[in-house]
C-alpha cells in the first residue's frame, strides 16, 4: 500500500476486496484490520466488498460504516461495492429479461441513500454464459444495461418526488433544459400511473418516453429490437410545462422513463465541453451515515 502511494501519490488505494464483509465484522476482523491499517501508518481510502443479490445489499454497508465510525481518522475513507449484482446464485431465468431493470433501480435507490457509499461496479459487462452481464456475447445490449444508461443520462440533481404507497416507485432529476423521472413497479400487476411534470425548470420542449418491459428494450423478450437498445415508444412537443402531465400503464416489473428536454439542451453528456481532468475525488464525512 505504501509503495503504491509513493509511486502514484493520486492513486486511490483500499481494500479488503471481501464477500460477506458483514460476517467478517462480526467476527472482528474488520476492526482488526482497521487497527493495522493505524498501527502501521497505512494508506486507506477506500474500504470494498462484494454482494449478489437486492436481499442483504445494505448489510456490508453498515457493518462498514459502523467499524469507519469507530475513530475519526477514518472519516475520509469510502465505501465501495467493487462487485455487485442484483441476481443470486443459482441464477435465475429473469437475469437477463426486462425484469431485471426493476432491480437495478431498486438497488440505485437503496444505494443513492447511502452518501459515503461512492462507488458501484456491476458484474459483469460482457456474457460469460452466466447470464449476468449488461451485454450478451455478442456484443448486443441487454435490459440490464438499458437500465443504466438510463441512470447515466438522468441530470445529477435529484429532486423530490411524491408517490402513493405501494409497488410504483418514483425517482426524478433536473437541471436548466432538462428533466427526467423514472417510474418502475416491483409488484406482480400493472399500475396504471399519473405524472404531474409541471415544475419542471423551462416551459417548452420535447417530452420522451422510453420503456423496459415485456415488449421494448429486453433482448431476451423483444428479439425483433436488432441491437436492444432503449426504445422510445412516446413523443410529443408541450409549449407550456404548467401542468405538463403523462399518464400510462407501468407494467409489472417494467420500467417507464420520461425524459423532457428543452431545445437549447446538449442531447446527451457526451455533447458538453470538458472544464478539466478528474484526477481523483475525495470526501469527508464527520458525520457518518448522516452526512
Amino acid at each position: 500500500a505504501k509503495g503504491i502511494r509513493e509511486g502514484d501519490p493520486d492513486a486511490m488505494v483500499g481494500g479488503l476486496s471481501l464477500a460477506y464483509l458483514d460476517q467478517a465484522a462480526a467476527r472482528g476482523e474488520l476492526d482488526r484490520f482497521l487497527d493495522m491499517v493505524l498501527a502501521e501508518s497505512l494508506p486507506l481510502d477506500f474500504i470494498s466488498f462484494h454482494n449478489y443479490g437486492l436481499a442483504g445489499a445494505d448489510r456490508h454497508i453498515l457493518a462498514a460504516r459502523e467499524a469507519l465510525q469507530g475513530d475519526s481518522r477514518f472519516r475520509t475513507v469510502q465505501m465501495h461495492y467493487n462487485e455487485f449484482n442484483t441476481m443470486t446464485w443459482p441464477w435465475e431465468n429473469k437475469r437477463t429479461s426486462f425484469m431485471v431493470a426493476a432491480d437495478i433501480w431498486s438497488a440505485i435507490e437503496l444505494f443513492l441513500g447511502h452518501t459515503d457509499l461512492t462507488l458501484v461496479h456491476w458484474a459483469l459487462f460482457r456474457d460469460t454464459r452466466e447470464g449476468l452481464a449488461l451485454v450478451d456475447a455478442a456484443g448486443k445490449k441487454t435490459a440490464a444495461y438499458n437500465a443504466l444508461e438510463i441512470f447515466a443520462r438522468m441530470p445529477f440533481d435529484r429532486v423530490r418526488t411524491e408517490t402513493g404507497t405501494g409497488d410504483l416507485h418514483a425517482i426524478a432529476s433536473a437541471e436548466p433544459g432538462r428533466a427526467c423521472l423514472v417510474l418502475y413497479n416491483t409488484g406482480s400487476r400493472k399500475v396504471a400511473a399519473k405524472a404531474l411534470l409541471d415544475r419542471i425548470p423551462f416551459l417548452a420542449g420535447r417530452l420522451d418516453v422510453y420503456r423496459i418491459d415485456s415488449r421494448y428494450s429486453s433482448r431476451q423478450d423483444d428479439p425483433n429490437n436488432p441491437d436492444c437498445s432503449l426504445e422510445r415508444t412516446e413523443s410529443r412537443t408541450f409549449q407550456d410545462s404548467r401542468g405538463l402531465l403523462w399518464e400510462g400503464d407501468v407494467p409489472a416489473r417494467g420500467v417507464v422513463f420520461l425524459e423532457a428536454v428543452h431545445p437549447d439542451a446538449p442531447s446527451l453528456l457526451a455533447d458538453r465541453p470538458a472544464v478539466g481532468t478528474v484526477v481523483r475525488r475525495d470526501y469527508a464525512y464527520p458525520n457518518r451515515g448522516t452526512d
